[in-house]
């Protein structure tokens, strides 16, 4: 297992983490080569769009290379080393693992939360739009899964989901929220749920964005 994060644009400190003997790296992808963090490896990576979630989320659409990793956005702060047996112990029967969303179950109304409580961050994306082309493409989607942090496993369907997921982020919009219950079924993937949710997990604690200035 691998456990790496994606921190671009000034966003974000690098958050301390348990000790795990069976995670072979902890790895943490940046633009900034004075973010630092005991216990992290930082692989300086430049920036490859000039949004910084764009940049954060080309990463964490593709992952290091390994047979499995989980993903950890630099908004959480993992506090119980159990989080990774959990974790692991879910992908040995599924393909990924995913903490369902706190409030909605689809993404239609993802879609307009979005606009609504977050629109400085989701402000003038076309979310409703890019929900319309899923739904007459393949009817309604029901299902909503919080992406902030979870873990899979690198077979080749899942890789070449995690491309279509990137490419759908840069072409319609980076809520990608909205595009992964259509991609998980688009590729055929099985997802095991991890207990709890974003906001009530007892192995990490979700602290929202913040700008390191």
């Amino acid at each position: 297992m691998i456990v790496y994060t994606s921190i671009y644009g000034g966003y974000d400190p690098l958050r301390p983490h348990p000790h795990h003997p069976d995670v072979k790296a902890w790895l943490c992808y940046t633009d900034d080569p004075t973010l630092t963090c005991p216990g992290w490896e930082t692989i300086v990576e430049p920036a490859r769009y000039a949004h910084p979630r764009l940049s954060a989320k080309w990463r964490k659409c593709h992952p290091p290379e390994s047979d499995r990793s989980l993903w950890i956005d630099g908004s959480v702060q993992l506090a119980d080393p159990a989080y990774i047996e959990v974790v692991g112990g879910l992908l040995d029967t599924a393909d990924m693992a995913f903490v369902p969303h706190p409030d909605r179950d689809n993404i239609r109304d993802e879609a307009a939360a979005s606009l609504a409580i977050a629109a400085s961050k989701y402000g003038g994306l076309d979310v409703h739009g890019q929900v319309d082309r899923y739904e007459a493409r393949k009817g309604p989607e029901r299902g909503l899964w919080a992406s902030t942090t979870f873990g899979r496993n690198h077979t080749t369907a899942v890789l070449q989901m995690g491309a279509a997921w990137m490419a759908h982020c840069d072409l319609l919009t980076y809520q990608d929220q909205l595009s992964l219950p259509v991609l998980i079924d688009d590729y055929g993937l099985t997802v095991a749920t991890i207990p709890g949710n974003l906001t009530n997990s007892p192995w990490f604690r979700w602290c929202g964005h913040h700008r390191r200035d």
